[in-house]
């Protein structure tokens, strides 16, 4: 009898070590924090810039850091998140770079009861960790930005502003080095166009 019962608890004890949920790795958070350095000395405007909030694609509107292999198929990394939207990080990056250069007269958001010249929506089209059929992989990036005028709701320009870097390696913190790397080369490009159109009679 005691025999038995010995066997039946060694039972329970491995049945109990084997339906125990396997340990997950913990998630880690990556802040999108691209370095903008224009490549131009942009004329001082003395008009007001609105600056909309980012609209993105779907599967770039919540904290996935999204991948796309050589067939095209894409995902999303599982124990890598942004720490945002990259739309918010986009946003204040942007603001940041136009607000610290002063190259308006000033740059607002779009619910500051501010009567602005200017604004500038963007669209975020791409932002991605992407494999190739060579083995390599690169961040890419793509912004849609155009400035209307504010009071005839005209287009006065829009572009496509688009980068890409390569990755040191294929793992979620080589891709999101490469991803901030070529952002900070769009939105370098886009501070330079915005001064541009800023310019215009």
């Amino acid at each position: 009898m005691r025999l038995i019962s010995s066997v039946l608890l060694s039972l329970v004890l491995i049945s109990g070590c084997s339906l125990r949920p396997e340990t997950k790795p913990p998630i880690t958070r990556y802040f999108l924090q691209p370095e903008i350095v224009p490549a131009c000395t942009p004329q001082k405007s003395n008009k007001l810039l609105q600056l909309n909030f980012p609209d993105s694609a779907p599967s770039l509107s919540g904290k996935k850091i999204v991948y796309k292999k050589s067939d095209l198929k894409t995902g999303s990394y599982l124990y890598s998140k942004w720490n945002q939207p990259p739309s918010s990080s986009i946003a204040i990056a942007l603001y940041t770079a136009l607000k610290q250069r002063k190259i308006f007269k000033d740059t607002i958001y779009a619910n500051t009861r501010v009567r602005s010249d200017l604004i500038l929506e963007i669209k975020v089209m791409q932002l991605e960790h992407s494999f190739s059929d060579a083995e390599e992989s690169y961040g890419i990036v793509s912004l849609d930005a155009v400035i209307y005028d504010a009071q005839s709701r005209s287009v006065l320009s829009s572009r496509l502003f688009s980068s890409k870097t390569r990755a040191a390696s294929d793992d979620a913190q080589s891709g999101v080095n490469a991803i901030n790397d070529a952002l900070g080369k769009v939105l370098s490009a886009l501070v330079c166009w915005s001064a541009e159109q800023g310019s215009v009679e």
